[in-house]
C-alpha cells in the first residue's frame, strides 16, 4: 500500500510530465487539502493562519511535492496614520496592529495565492484569494497596501517597498536586510 507520500509524488509528477497545468485556484484547492486539511484554523477574522507560516507553508509544499515553481510577495506595511484611518473605519479589524502590519502570500503562474486573504475580509468564505500579480493594487490598495505603504530608513533616507517580490528565501533575505522585521512562522494546531 503506497503512503500518502508517495501517492502526492506519482500526482506531482503526473501533472508536471503529463503537461497538466494547474491553474492557481486548482493549486491552492491542492493545497488545501493535502496540506491545510490536517490543521484548524479560522478562514476569516481572528484566529487565521499566520501569512508568514502560510506563504513558507506553500511554497516548500508546491517546490518540493509538486515540483512547481513558486515565489513570494512582500507587502510593506501601512504607515500609522493609514492603519487608524481604515481602523477607524472598521477596514481592517480590531487585531490589525496599530503601527500597521506587513503581509506576505505566494505568487504562482504571475498570480498571488493569498491562503490568509480572510484576515482582511471579514465577508469572504473562500479558502483563497486570487489575484493577478499586476492588479496587486485594486486588491490590497483598501487595506493599506495602495503604493503609499513604504518604509523608509530613519538613518539612511531610503525607501523600501510598497511590496517584493522573489523566492521566498530573497524576501526573507530583503525584509531582515532592510530592518523590516524578522518573519515569524507559528503553526496553527494540528486537528485531533
Amino acid at each position: 500500500m503506497k503512503n500518502k507520500d508517495q501517492m502526492m509524488l506519482e500526482e506531482a509528477y503526473r501533472i508536471v510530465c503529463e503537461g497538466e497545468v494547474l491553474s492557481p485556484q486548482e493549486l491552492a484547492q491542492k493545497f488545501h487539502d493535502d496540506v491545510l486539511s490536517q490543521y484548524s484554523y479560522k478562514l476569516i477574522g481572528d484566529g487565521h493562519l499566520n501569512c508568514a507560516w502560510a506563504t513558507k507553508t506553500f511554497c516548500e509544499w508546491c517546490e518540493n511535492v509538486m515540483k512547481l515553481p513558486c515565489k513570494a510577495i512582500y507587502f510593506v506595511w501601512q504607515n500609522k496614520k493609514k492603519t487608524k484611518e481604515l481602523m477607524d473605519k472598521g477596514v481592517l479589524p480590531p487585531y490589525h496592529a496599530k503601527d500597521g502590519m506587513s503581509h506576505i502570500a505566494p505568487v504562482y503562474n504571475n498570480h498571488i495565492v493569498d491562503i490568509t486573504f480572510g484576515q482582511f475580509d471579514n465577508n469572504g468564505n473562500e479558502i483563497v484569494k486570487i489575484t493577478s500579480l499586476g492588479d496587486w493594487k485594486s486588491v490590497y490598495g483598501p487595506y493599506g497596501y495602495d503604493g503609499t505603504n513604504v518604509w523608509e530608513d530613519e538613518n539612511t533616507g531610503e525607501k523600501f517597498g510598497p511590496i517584493y517580490v522573489g523566492s521566498l528565501s530573497d524576501v526573507e533575505r530583503w525584509s531582515t536586510s532592510n530592518d523590516l522585521g524578522k518573519m515569524e512562522y507559528p503553526a496553527p494546531p494540528k486537528k485531533k
